[in-house]
């Protein structure tokens, strides 16, 4: 997901460290008047709650806006994660 974000600079660290974690990768760092802009791509995945915690890091001052990017591979960690999230139980257990 292609995710801009608007946000008074003395939040913008916070902004910035909190896609990070989200596994974003930064593309563009801008201004627009006395407000800073971060335009990231974030995995669809990690974005849910990103609202909540936005206000939250800001104080109910940054924005957000989020759209359809392109679709992209899952990284083998995170692959690894989901499959053994959601494997199937032996099929000793299913034939009673």
């Amino acid at each position: 997901m292609r995710v801009d974000v608007i946000s008074p600079e003395d939040f913008l660290g916070e902004v910035i460290g909190d896609i990070n974690s989200r596994r974003g990768q930064i593309m563009e760092l801008g201004e627009r008047g006395q407000l800073r802009t971060v335009s990231a791509l974030v995995p669809l995945a990690n974005m849910f709650q990103y609202v909540s915690t936005l206000r939250s890091l800001s104080k109910g001052r940054a924005q957000y806006t989020m759209v359809l990017h392109s679709y992209d591979f899952v990284p083998t960690n995170v692959e690894k994660e989901l499959q053994a999230k959601f494997r199937p139980k032996d099929a000793d257990d299913s034939s009673t």
